[in-house]
């Protein structure tokens, strides 16, 4: 997962909690709100994500300096 696209997801995720807030309002229900912490909660998860494209850019660059020696 590229880093636009990493950006883009936690993008959704707010707006998928913005519209259970929305929901909320119109409907005058608190249940919503409960579910809307959801898409809070898998933010971190989407931007913890360890890059692979930097996994193997380190990779490289950790053979290369050994080659080197």
């Amino acid at each position: 997962m590229t880093g636009m696209q990493r950006w883009a997801l936690t993008a959704a995720l707010f707006a998928g909690a913005l519209v259970f807030l929305v929901v909320a309002i119109i409907t005058h229900n608190a249940v919503p709100l409960f579910f809307m912490w959801v898409p809070f909660l898998l933010v971190p998860l989407v931007l913890g994500r360890p890059d692979p494209g930097l996994r193997q850019l380190r990779a490289a660059q950790s053979g290369e300096a050994k080659t080197e020696d």
